[in-house]
């Protein structure tokens, strides 16, 4: 090198060199960690356009879609064909959990409780109940973990474990007795691990909101009954509107003075022997079969009063 001129000396090119290496390394370190994240957030987006196309279906069948076997083919499968994209970013299948009381066409805007809660935590104790419908994907960790559980869960309710990303030692999707709707191609793995799977779920409330159900779940029609007459036993028909049908009638106060009144449960109001002349106060309740093996039907009561004439 001339005299007057500067350069690198071999220690200064090797620092560089050692400054350069350390950034190469560091870079590779992040890019498996930045392709699960933007691998990841894409599921997400899959998620929500599975969700959006569920909701969608149910505002213009009054429905849920069916399960089936997750396959476009002869058998029922509605899921399949509504849920464009069927895989998540890590190629792995969505899976459905839902309440199978909505899949019939007219089962949503009269009910008011579904049969599906969710755990939030192994124990159960943090739930959030009336859930219509979950969307789930194993995510990175290529193990489907979210599942049907008992512990904690309420009686009558199907309870799917969906807990916060971290939980340790998780894996209650096994088999098709705790994981029923799991595609039926790819094998389940029994891992218990780290939980990482992506859920994304909608309330029977949010649902309805979506879908734009107006209106109360359940009323009696019948503004008034018709008169009777001494000497004729007496029949009239009460009738109901909303709710889930079928409908259960009943008599919470019976018409005084006797003869004896009964209500039959398809809501035919009648006396076995005429009445004699008066007005007689009834008061009638319908529920419907939102909830049949539990308490949480919809109820509507109504008061008459039925004039027998001379």
């Amino acid at each position: 090198m001339g005299s007057g001129q500067k350069g690198f000396t071999i220690i200064e090119v090797a620092v560089v060199l050692v400054i350069i290496g350390l950034m190469v390394g560091f870079g590779a370190s992040l890019v498996g960690p930045l392709t699960v994240r933007a691998k990841r957030m894409e599921t997400k987006d899959t998620l929500k356009a599975a969700v959006d196309s569920l909701i969608g279906f149910a505002a213009s069948n009054g429905k849920i879609p069916v399960w089936g076997d997750n396959n476009p083919d002869a058998t029922v499968d509605e899921f399949c064909e509504v849920a464009a994209n069927r895989k998540d970013a890590f190629t792995m299948p969505l899976y459905y959990f839902f309440d199978n009381q909505l899949t019939s066409a007219g089962s949503i805007c009269g009910r008011k409780t579904t049969n599906v809660t969710l755990c939030r935590d192994p124990a159960c104790t943090s739930r959030i109940p009336d859930v219509v419908f979950a969307v789930i994907t194993g995510a990175e960790n290529i193990n489907p973990q979210t599942g049907m559980v008992t512990t904690g869960c309420p009686a009558g309710q199907t309870c799917i474990g969906a807990y916060d990303i971290g939980q340790p030692m998780i894996d209650n999707c096994t088999s098709a007795a705790n994981c029923p709707n799991y595609d039926a191609a790819v094998a389940r793995l029994n891992r218990p691990e780290e939980y990482d799977d992506l859920v994304k779920w909608v309330t029977l409330n949010e649902l309805k909101v979506k879908i734009g159900c107006q209106g109360p779940p359940l009323r009696i029609v019948n503004n008034e009954l018709p008169a009777g007459s001494v000497g004729t036993t007496y029949s009239t028909t009460l009738y109901a509107d909303g709710g889930v049908s079928p409908y259960t009638w009943s008599l919470i106060a019976a018409p005084i003075p006797p003869p004896a009144w009964t209500i039959a449960g398809t809501g035919i109001l009648s006396t076995s022997t005429p009445p004699v002349s008066g007005a007689y106060y009834v008061k009638v309740q319908v529920r419907d079969s939102n909830d049949p093996a539990g308490p949480n039907d919809n109820i509507a009561e109504k008061s008459f009063v039925i004039t027998i004439n001379p």
